[in-house]
C-alpha cells in the first residue's frame, strides 16, 4: 500500500462520522428530488395560491391578511420565501425538507443521550427517521410540513429528559406556534407533571407566549393580536367531521357527536393518570418515551376530526422508540404500514382498500400498544438502570 492510499484511509477513519453523515445528507436529498416534482391537491388548491398571494401582495406586507387557516409562523415562512426568484413548488417544498433534517437530528439527539453517545447507532437513527417512506411522502409529495412542528416536539422531549423544563417548553411552545396538533401531547405533559412534580405548572403558559413571539412580525405588519389567539379556535370549528382518512374507532362505531369523543378522550386520560399514580409510577428516558407514544395513540384514536397526517409524530417517536430498545416491532411496522395506505387515498385516490377494516384492525393494534406499553411504564424494577449502549 503506498502512502497516499494509507493517508486516504487515516483521512476516512478520522473523518468516518463526517463521511457517513454526507453522504446519508446526499442521497436524502437525492431521494427528495426525485420526488419533488410530484403536485398534490394541497399544492393545486391552497399552497399554490397562497405563495402566489404573497408573491403578488408584498411578501411581509401581506401577513397583515392572508388566505388559510394556518398560524402565522408558518405563513411567514411564505413571504420569506416569495422574495426568491426559484419555483414555487420547490420553494414551498423545502420548507418541509427542513422539518425533515431538524426531525432527524432531534431523532439523533434523542437516541444519542439514551445509548449513552452510541454515535454510530445514532447516526443510523437519523438515516432511518430522515428516509422513512411516512416522512417522505408528507414533504416531498405532498408538501405538507408536518415534520416542523414534530421536530420541535421531539427537540421538547430531548430537554424534558435532560430536566431542562424552560427549554423543554420553548421548544414545545414552537411546535404549538406552527401546529395545533401539539395539544396530542399536552396529556403526557401534564400526567408527567403531576406525578414527578418535577415543574411549574406555570411553565404551560410559554406555550401561548411563544406562539405569540413568532407571530411578531405578522403583527408588526397589521394582523391583529385577537386573530393571532383566535386562529386555532376557527381551526376546530372549522372541521365537523369524525375522522377524515384516519383509521380510528369512529369509522366502525356510529357516534357523531364530538363533544362526546372530546369527553371520551378527557376521561380515557384521567384513568390513565389514576392508574399511574396508583401504581407509584418512576420515570426514565424509556418511560417517557412512552408517555408521549401512549399521548398520541390515544388522543388520535378517540378525538375526533382527526386527519390521516396527525399520528405524525406519535409514528416517529414509535419507530425512534423500536430502534433505540428494539421492541415493539410488529405492532410499530403495523401502525407504520397504516399511514401510506391512508395518506394514498387523499394523494393518489387510492381507496382499494376499505377504510372501516383498516380502522378495526388498527384500533386493536393501537389497543395492544397502549397495553404493552402501560405494563413497561408502571414496571418500577430498575427503573433508573435501562440505558442502552451496545448497537
Amino acid at each position: 500500500m503506498t502512502n497516499i492510499e494509507k493517508n486516504i484511509f487515516k483521512f476516512i477513519e478520522k473523518h468516518l462520522f463526517l463521511i457517513s453523515l454526507i453522504l446519508i445528507i446526499i442521497l436524502s436529498l437525492f431521494i427528495r428530488f426525485m420526488l419533488i416534482d410530484f403536485k398534490s391537491q394541497d399544492y393545486l388548491h391552497f399552497l399554490s395560491n397562497w405563495y402566489d398571494y404573497f408573491k403578488n401582495n408584498g411578501g411581509l406586507k401581506a401577513l397583515k391578511s392572508y388566505p388559510g387557516d394556518y398560524n402565522a409562523p408558518y405563513m411567514t415562512l411564505f413571504a420569506i420565501i416569495s422574495y426568491i426568484n426559484l419555483p414555487k413548488l420547490y420553494l414551498i417544498k423545502s420548507i418541509s425538507f427542513i422539518g425533515d433534517f431538524l426531525l432527524a437530528f432531534a431523532s439523533y439527539k434523542i437516541a444519542n443521550k439514551i445509548t449513552k453517545n452510541n454515535k454510530i447507532k445514532s447516526l443510523l437513527i437519523f438515516a432511518i427517521i430522515l428516509n422513512l417512506p411516512v416522512v417522505l411522502m408528507n414533504s416531498a409529495m405532498w408538501g405538507q410540513c408536518d415534520s416542523i412542528y414534530s421536530s420541535f416536539i421531539l427537540f421538547g422531549i430531548y430537554e424534558l429528559m435532560n430536566e431542562k423544563y424552560l427549554k423543554s417548553f420553548i421548544f414545545f411552545g414552537i411546535a404549538f406556534a406552527f401546529k395545533l396538533q401539539l395539544m396530542l401531547i399536552i396529556p403526557a405533559l401534564l400526567i408527567y407533571y403531576v406525578i414527578t412534580k418535577k415543574f411549574s405548572l406555570l411553565n404551560f403558559l410559554l406555550l401561548p407566549t411563544v406562539n405569540l413571539i413568532l407571530c411578531i412580525p405578522s403583527i408588526i405588519f397589521g394582523k391583529s393580536i385577537v386573530e393571532v389567539f383566535t386562529i386555532y379556535f376557527n381551526q376546530t370549528n372549522s372541521y365537523n367531521y369524525m375522522s377524515l382518512n384516519f383509521p380510528n374507532i369512529y369509522n366502525f362505531i356510529p357516534i357523531n357527536n364530538k363533544y362526546f369523543a372530546i369527553v371520551l378522550t378527557a376521561i380515557a386520560f384521567f384513568i390513565l393518570l389514576v392508574y399511574l399514580i396508583n401504581k407509584k409510577t418512576k420515570f426514565n428516558n424509556e418511560k417517557i418515551l412512552l408517555l408521549f407514544i401512549i399521548s398520541e395513540l390515544i388522543s388520535t384514536l378517540l378525538l375526533p376530526g382527526m386527519h390521516e397526517r396527525y399520528m405524525y409524530p406519535g409514528e416517529i417517536l414509535s419507530i425512534l422508540y423500536f430502534l433505540i430498545y428494539k421492541e415493539n416491532i410488529i405492532y410499530t411496522l403495523l401502525i407504520l404500514i397504516s399511514s401510506p395506505i391512508t395518506y394514498s387515498r387523499f394523494i393518489f385516490e387510492y381507496r382499494y382498500i376499505d377504510l372501516t377494516y383498516l380502522s378495526i384492525v388498527y384500533s386493536i393494534i393501537v389497543s395492544i400498544f397502549i397495553f404493552n406499553s402501560l405494563m413497561k411504564v408502571t414496571d418500577n424494577k430498575d427503573y433508573c438502570a435501562k440505558e442502552i449502549k451496545g448497537i
